[in-house]
């Protein structure tokens, strides 16, 4: 008994020792990571970070978050990250239900019913990411310049590719997506659902610069607009300027009414309809090719706008 009751005391004090040590860490590693944002043109202030949860968890709570640089700001009156003790490589993320965003000067109001990620890295030092969830419930984006748009339930995934060295797939699910009242002929709700596998040249790591993204493939994209629905296929490689390059392939159902709502967005014009009618199937679907080249999205003569940059 008198030995294992000594065997209890040493493991109590070496486990407690082991939680004060990595505690420390952690806040040492934040409050550097802070400390550090200003050399990367960032700036990154908080009131106060504390972890506690002794002796089985980490939690980390940074109150009056701001971090910024020159084209965005995020400010929250806190943000909690949480990990057991016995496994620190899986760690969970957790917002408020306030947060203000300012983008290119555009001030918005995000609210959430709860919103809260997970992230699990390999037990490696090199802390490369395995997988990544992010949801968010009774998600409230609004400004002062537009009516808000709601998403009742969204989610995003992320996990290393099985069987392919250095991609992830991504998938991304807005399954109740209400957007401002003032976009009719369509209707203000939208389903839309991701899916894609994104090649880099490394491994997704904290501890590293993000890898280049080198080739995406769209295994499934799906937007249903009111009675229109769009799909889109195909693939995109970086070029020798870091543009994506290719051809992806979409078919919209119900096209016509999908091109009164472009239009009414200002997204295309409306002297386009002959041009896309000739692209008409049988099935009264419209499959449109769109190439992706020389920094630009192009369908046939026309030109849509600048190609996304890898």
């Amino acid at each position: 008994m008198r030995v294992l009751m000594t065997l209890l005391i040493v493991f109590t004090v070496g486990w407690t020792g082991y939680w004060f040590v990595g505690s420390t860490a952690i806040e040492r590693g934040f409050k550097q990571w802070f400390e550090d944002a200003a050399s990367n043109g960032v700036v990154a202030e908080y009131s106060e970070l504390r972890t506690q949860g002794i002796p089985n968890r980490f939690d980390t709570t940074i109150e009056d978050v701001r971090i910024a640089n020159d084209q965005f700001e995020w400010r929250a009156p806190f943000f909690q990250i949480f990990a057991l003790s016995y496994k620190p490589n899986h760690i969970i993320a957790v917002w408020p239900s306030t947060q203000s965003i300012i983008v290119d000067g555009t001030a918005l109001a995000v609210n959430s019913e709860d919103m809260r990620a997970s992230l699990i890295l390999e037990p490696s030092t090199h802390l490369v990411i395995d997988r990544f969830q992010w949801a968010a419930e009774g998600l409230t984006i609004a400004s002062l310049e537009q009516e808000p748009i709601q998403v009742q339930n969204a989610a995003v995934a992320l996990r290393q590719t099985p069987g392919q060295a250095n991609a992830y797939d991504l998938s991304v699910q807005l399954p109740n997506l209400s957007l401002p009242e003032s976009l009719p002929p369509l209707g203000n709700n939208v389903t839309a659902t991701l899916g894609l596998t994104a090649q880099f040249n490394s491994q997704i790591a904290l501890a590293n610069a993000l890898p280049e993204l080198t080739e995406v493939s769209i295994n499934t994209a799906r937007i249903q607009w009111g009675p229109a629905s769009m799909t889109l296929t195909g693939m995109l490689t970086r070029d020798i300027n870091g543009y994506g390059a290719g051809t992806l392939t979409a078919e919209i159902e119900q096209w016509r009414a999908a091109f009164a709502g472009l239009v009414h967005t200002g997204v295309v014009q409306p002297g386009w309809e002959g041009a896309f009618a000739a692209l008409e199937n049988e099935n009264d679907i419209l499959e449109l090719p769109l190439l992706f080249q020389n920094g630009r999205i192009a369908f046939g003569p026309f030109d849509l706008g600048s190609a996304p940059r890898f």
